[in-house]
């Protein structure tokens, strides 16, 4: 392709530029393996304690029992993981890689009452979709649980869009997914991530992308098999 605005180079250059997806993901990875290592999360609206249900450890059992040690790992069986699906869903929902989808109206329309002139930006803030009340239960909590394949029917549609949807979603999606199934499962049974003396809670800033002004700092140990 010689015209570098034809449709499928841009495509092209979209799929493999477009890397910060991945690097968001796994710049929150570590803090959230090491926070959610053997803590009781406790719940202020339901006054109980929600115990351990959060662990590497579930993490690596899983991993292990999928491939143990061998040192291939096919595509197939990583994408076929529920709790690793999970785990990575939940990720996506506390922390998106980009916290709004822009879209254009291109027809005059009315929805649920109000009317949108054509040529109208559209602004959807996935953040807070991700983090309302009405669409999931207790959404302050890191809960992979409900991203499970037995409780997922629960999420109501389009209230989860980390890559947006329709025609018109991520086009790197199923990537960058292939990329961070992969690095978790190479990487978690190797290394053990703990909160430190230096690590601290994150006050997360949702501009166009999540950010913190704190450093994330975490301890990595070699897991006692290795």
């Amino acid at each position: 392709i010689n015209n570098a605005k034809h449709p499928v180079f841009e495509a092209a250059k979209s799929f493999f530029q477009t890397g910060f997806t991945v690097k968001t993901f796994l710049l929150f990875l570590f803090p959230q393996l090491a926070h959610y290592l053997d803590i009781h999360f406790f719940n202020e609206e339901s006054q109980q304690t929600i115990a351990n249900f959060i662990k590497q450890t579930k993490l690596v059992n899983e991993i292990n029992s999928y491939f143990g040690d061998q040192s291939e790992v096919d595509y197939e069986s990583v994408m076929k993981m529920p709790y690793l699906d999970a785990f990575f869903k939940e990720i996506m929902r506390f922390n998106c890689s980009v916290n709004r989808i822009d879209r254009i109206a291109e027809n005059d329309c009315v929805l649920n009452g109000i009317s949108i002139p054509k040529g109208t930006s559209i602004i959807i803030p996935v953040w807070a979709l991700h983090l309302d009340a009405d669409h999931y239960d207790e959404p302050n909590v890191f809960k992979p649980e409900r991203f499970l394949p037995q409780n997922e029917s629960r999420i109501k549609g389009y209230t989860y869009l980390p890559f947006a949807s329709g025609p018109r979603n991520c086009i790197g999606r199923k990537f960058a997914e292939m990329e961070i199934k992969y690095f978790m499962v190479k990487i978690l049974p190797l290394f053990e991530f703990k909160a430190c003396d230096q690590t601290r809670n994150l006050d997360f800033y949702k501009l166009i992308q999540t950010c913190t002004m704190k450093a994330m700092v975490v301890e990595v140990r070699l897991r006692d098999s290795q």
